[in-house]
């Protein structure tokens, strides 16, 4: 297994570089390519850490700048890495596609059963065949709900959004 990590590149991608930290103890070729820069990131570096640091919103987009590509090209070429495989905070099938196109291997989830695992519709049947209790939950079609029954307090969460920014909190009254 050691041979094997020895001559591969495993670049951790995405905006928030927290999310990868640690890999950098246990992978001997690890990079980080973010969406901001800190002073975490500067002690990082100082460990030896290869870091690139660029000002785009999200991995979907840092994988396609060609900024990313030719520093991840680069430094496989620097480690006389045979391989390089990409992790991100979680998988689509633009990064997928990315990661196709530069002939990189995509580490994570591939983005149909990511959708599904995201998916707020599907949460509800995942909780019940594992058996994690959950508090009482309606799912559908806003339209066709009705939450009488139910909490006073609701919490409504469209099927996809991005980091709680599609939670809403109501009373019953106004959801009616």
């Amino acid at each position: 297994m050691d041979n094997i990590l020895n001559k591969h590149l495993i670049v951790f991608v995405a905006k928030d570089f927290t999310r990868g930290l640690g890999l950098e103890e246990i992978l001997p070729n690890f990079a980080i390519v973010c969406g901001y820069n800190s002073p975490a990131l500067t002690k990082l570096k100082e460990k030896g850490t290869n870091i690139l640091v660029t000002d785009l919103p999200n991995s979907g987009k840092i994988l396609e700048s060609e900024e990313t590509v030719q520093y991840i090209n680069d430094l496989k070429k620097e480690l006389n890495c045979q391989e390089v495989s990409i992790l991100c905070f979680k998988g689509d099938s633009k990064r997928e596609f990315n990661c196709k196109k530069n002939g990189w291997n995509f580490l994570n989830l591939d983005a149909t059963t990511t959708n599904y695992l995201e998916s707020k519709i599907n949460f509800q049947t995942l909780t019940e065949e594992i058996e994690i209790p959950l508090l009482p939950t309606l799912s559908g079609k806003m339209k066709d709900l009705n939450p009488t029954g139910l909490s006073e307090n609701l919490v409504l969460q469209y099927t996809h959004g991005f980091a709680g920014n599609s939670a809403i909190f109501t009373k019953q009254e106004e959801f009616l």
